[in-house]
């Protein structure tokens, strides 16, 4: 073959079918990365949920402590209704809990300001108490600010706290408690 033939034949370039199968190859690979990233960033949004649940669980467990010492954890965990009846009460397993929202006046006391980062207080969280003990139980921690459970809403929230990592990634829920430390 002259050199002549050769150079006319490399400088031809590449034909469509080949140009066609490399936009199919890299269209493949890039769907690939994007499932990938967008479970990754995902699972980081529920750790960052999880650890303000965390922060928020060992901040009221301090708390709860002192204020345990001084007699008066029940009376703040305690919230009546306008009748007078206990309105936060959840009874599973034989134990008495109280559930005490991020927007309810008694967390003032149970939680000061400043003992909570600013950014935790941006979301809606729930402190699970029994005050019998004098500890706090669990956590839930929302991004949202106005994602709130009344009473027989928040039993449903309590009884599936061991749900799966996949679960709560797609209802944005951040937990940490004594059912993540059996499941640990």
């Amino acid at each position: 073959m002259s050199s002549r033939r050769r150079n006319e034949r490399c400088a031809a370039g590449f034909t469509l079918i080949e140009t066609m199968l490399v936009v199919a190859v890299m269209g493949i690979l890039a769907a690939v990365s994007i499932v990938g990233i967008v479970s990754y960033n995902r699972q980081l949004q529920l750790m960052k949920l999880d650890n303000a649940a965390r922060n928020i669980y060992m901040m009221a467990l301090n708390r709860a402590v002192i204020l345990k010492n001084r007699g008066v954890l029940t009376e703040l965990v305690t919230l009546r209704d306008a009748a007078g009846n206990e309105s936060n009460r959840y009874e599973a397993s034989g134990n008495d809990y109280y559930y005490v929202s991020s927007d309810d006046a008694a967390m003032k006391e149970l939680l000061p300001a400043g003992a909570a980062e600013s950014s935790l207080w941006d979301g809606t969280f729930y402190i699970v108490y029994e005050p019998e003990s004098g500890s706090v139980t669990d956590v839930f921690y929302f991004d949202e600010a106005d994602r709130h459970y009344d009473s027989g809403s928040f039993g449903t929230l309590f009884e599936n706290r061991e749900k799966s990592v996949g679960q709560r990634m797609n209802e944005g829920i951040g937990y940490y408690g004594d059912a993540a430390a059996v499941s640990h």
